[in-house]
């Protein structure tokens, strides 16, 4: 007798055997690949922020005094530290923003950047799905998430009043 067919004769007179044996190992598998799915998922999710929010850079160099760093600190970062070719300053201060005053204002707490748009044209750039880049031409225009504006009802030409209020949220 072929050992093929003593196998699948064992396996046919334990019918309930062999099935929690492929269930199991059908179990396993699909955890295995789930698992692998959902971390290069997460992965990319990092990745995809980390890129939205340092564009190119490599390197991010954060000062702990809230004023920042003097000029001669930024200078002495771009000739001291080899590979460095550009730095390009950024702001950030949680603020209070709002629309217009009126029946349909609405209120948000949001993470102001603050940044040179002519510098900061050499370390990112920014996707845009409406509208044109910064410019120091138009230091009143901003940029937003375009998901967040979906979500919120806001579109090209809108106007948002920086307040410059520190939003009452922990860091």
């Amino acid at each position: 007798m072929r050992l093929a067919a003593l196998a699948w004769r064992g396996l046919a007179a334990r019918r309930l055997r062999t099935t929690l044996t492929v269930f199991g190992i059908a179990l396993g598998v699909a955890m295995v690949a789930g698992t692998l799915l959902a971390n290069q998922a997460t992965t990319d999710a990092v990745r995809q922020a980390a890129a939205e929010l340092f564009g190119r850079a490599e390197l991010r160099v954060r000062a702990f005094d809230p004023a920042g760093f003097t000029p001669r600190t930024v200078g002495t970062i771009l000739r001291r530290i080899p590979g460095v070719l550009e730095a390009a300053p950024v702001g950030e201060r949680r603020l209070v923003v709002s629309t217009p005053a009126g029946p349909e204002e609405k209120v948000f707490n949001v993470l102001a950047l603050g940044v040179d748009p002519d510098v900061e044209a050499a370390v990112r750039t920014y996707p845009l799905q409406a509208g044109v880049q910064l410019s120091a031409d138009r230091p009143s225009d901003v940029l937003v998430n375009a998901a967040w504006a979906h979500e919120n009802r806001l579109g090209l030409g809108d106007r948002l009043l920086l307040t410059g209020a520190p939003a009452n949220e922990p860091d």
